[in-house]
């Protein structure tokens, strides 16, 4: 140890004039303090000011530790950012932390007479502390914008509301940046590395960083060297972006990543999973909190996280691993929520974010890297459509009027839909890389039409005529996955990407006697707005006669007699058999269930 630690105080007054020298490394966690007091009950400025108004001194030390370049002396944090943070923050913009002393003020500008009262509320939410604490006259200090207010009166009344706001800013008529004392730990002619190890030891036993953060140093030595530079320069631009994002909100220094800079195993995890990310959308950005979905599959694939582990071996095979399961993945998404059939057709519910969560993502992705030499990747695609739709469509949303234990005996087939956490997930890995490859991905094709089957009953409410709502039901993701699909394979590339509304076979505001479901899905297909503009209430040879070729592509959802199920006369329909209608609807459903049976099990 090389090092030696040297501690001493400074007044807040002395860590402003340092601030230009005080840089957050690397290694540094992300700032976690709010600014002011929420709902979380997080740490926050407010409250720690506050705290050091009462005791007049920091209690706990910020360590700091020391670099020279160019003959200057350079702080970097090794303890104690976010207190940092939160006293520049209030030397800076005492507004942003006690917003409440100003409210009279302010209220006072707004009610006056002057022009440009934004001016003068901005300048005087920008005054620094040394200005509040230290000034006479409103006027005198710097740049007040004195051209604004020509009222002697006004100026008079704003130095002794400017002055009751100076009062709370002192403590016995000293200033804070004067009066409180920090504890500061200084460690002199330490390298980097020595202060990176420092910070790991504070923390590691502390349970205040994440997993992430706490690698962020454990890893900070572990470099790594890409073949495919392409790949690499991909990567780096995803780790600049990521530490510019990160520092934003800093009011200090922070560190920016360089081109001749060393990549280290931290950092690849970060810019290779955000490279992912934008590549293929099912896979998250990096998140800083608990341990990262990339750091996670890669400990359940090579044992540990472990600096011994990121062989270059193991992180070739990885990388060409994590970018063949999310292709696989994204692919199998991309045709469960196809976009070319225009989705505003649809409701909110098919629009909703069904994106997995993290621990069902890690049985997907290691599942295909387990099977990716033993089954094809379409097969993989399949397979994965399956997992996904079965797990989305176990919800009481698509599942009504079941009964607790038919419910049950649907979701234990829900091969991605335990709650379990941690040790479940290793167990379950376990059996994925050893005896049990395909446990995760074999959706039983039987137990899988007998989900879709359920979820379209479930969907059907027959009505009386007169108890009819008046109001189309809101297309769901049931209905999205089954239509799609079907148009997907039976429509013409020409067709599939033009603009689409949801049509009745038998029109919505037909009549009828007895009950039926109008909106069920058997009733319904998406046909060309320009054709939906033109029907009205007619029968459906409007399509065979002036739209033969987009006709010939739906004529297997059209009822053949449709003028035995319903009658149109004075331009409206009303339904003259809704046995035949419960028959075309039941053989349509049928057809659109068949069709996806068939292309996931084909």
């Amino acid at each position: 140890m090389d090092y030696h630690i040297e501690t001493t105080t400074w007044t807040l007054g002395k860590l402003l004039k340092e601030s230009p020298n005080i840089i957050k490394p690397k290694f540094q966690r992300d700032k976690k303090w709010t600014i002011k007091p929420t709902n979380q009950k997080l740490p926050n400025y407010k409250d720690y000011i506050i705290f050091l108004k009462g005791t007049r001194n920091s209690v706990f030390p910020i360590s700091l530790g020391t670099e020279i370049k160019q003959d200057n002396v350079i702080y970097l944090v090794i303890d104690g950012n976010n207190r940092i943070n939160a006293i520049i923050t209030f030397l800076l913009k005492p507004y942003l932390i006690f917003p409440e002393y100003f409210e009279k003020i302010i209220s006072m500008v707004m009610e006056s007479e002057i022009t440009n009262k934004e001016i003068l509320i901005n300048w005087i939410q920008s005054l620094t502390y040394n200005k509040l604490s230290t000034f006479k006259r409103i006027h005198m200090i710097d740049g007040f914008p004195k051209e604004i207010i020509k009222s002697c009166d006004l100026q008079l009344a704003l130095d002794d509301e400017l002055t009751e706001i100076q009062n709370k800013f002192l403590i016995n008529s000293d200033s804070y940046d004067k009066i409180i004392h920090l504890n500061i730990n200084i460690f002199r002619n330490g390298s980097y590395n020595d202060y990176c190890k420092i910070f790991q030891d504070i923390n590691k036993h502390s349970n205040i960083l994440s997993e992430n953060e706490l690698l962020s140093a454990i890893l900070f030595n572990t470099e790594i060297i890409l073949s495919d530079k392409e790949l690499e320069h991909q990567i780096r631009n995803k780790i600049k972006t990521f530490y510019e994002n990160r520092g934003q909100q800093e009011v200090l220094t922070t560190y920016t990543m360089n081109n001749e800079d060393k990549l280290n195993i931290f950092d690849f995890m970060v810019g290779f999973q955000n490279y992912c990310h934008e590549k293929y959308n099912v896979i998250p950005e990096f998140d800083s909190n608990g341990l990262s979905l990339l750091f996670r599959i890669f400990k359940l694939l090579y044992g540990d996280i472990d600096s011994k582990n990121f062989t270059t071996e193991n992180i070739h095979s990885f990388i060409k691993n994590i970018i063949f399961s999310s292709d696989v993945l994204n692919k199998s998404y991309q045709l469960i929520f196809s976009k070319n059939i225009n989705v505003n057709i649809f409701g909110k519910s098919s629009k909703l974010n069904h994106n997995l969560k993290k621990n069902q993502l890690i049985l997907l992705l290691i599942s295909i890297i387990v099977n990716k030499d033993k089954i094809s990747e379409k097969h993989l695609i399949q397979k994965n459509r399956a997992v996904i739709i079965y797990h989305l469509l176990c919800n009481l949303r698509y599942l009504k009027n079941l009964s607790e234990e038919e419910l049950s005996l649907i979701r234990n087939e829900d091969t991605i839909g335990y709650s379990a956490g941690g040790s479940f997930i290793n167990s379950m890995v376990k059996k994925l890389m050893t005896n049990e490859p395909s446990k995760i991905l074999d959706i039983n094709k039987d137990k899988f039409m007998e989900l879709i089957n359920t979820c379209v009953k479930s969907s059907i409410h027959p009505k009386q005529f007169c108890d009819k709502n008046k109001k189309r039901r809101q297309l769901n993701l049931l209905d999205r996955i089954l239509i799609t699909n079907y148009y997907h394979r039976n429509m013409p590339q020409k067709f599939i990407n033009q603009n689409y509304s949801i049509e009745h076979i038998t029109p919505f505001s037909s009549s009828w006697n007895g009950e039926i479901d109008i909106d069920r899905l058997g009733n319904l297909f998406p046909t060309l707005n320009e054709i939906n503009i033109h029907r009205g209430n007619k029968d459906l040879t409007i399509y065979k006669d002036k739209y033969l070729e987009f006709y010939n592509t739906i004529i297997n959802i059209l009822p053949e007699k449709y003028n035995e199920i319903n009658h149109y006369e004075n331009r409206k329909t009303s339904i003259i058999s809704t046995e035949k209608y419960d028959e075309y609807c039941l053989r349509n459903e049928k057809l659109f269930i068949d069709n996806l049976i068939n292309e996931l099990y084909d």
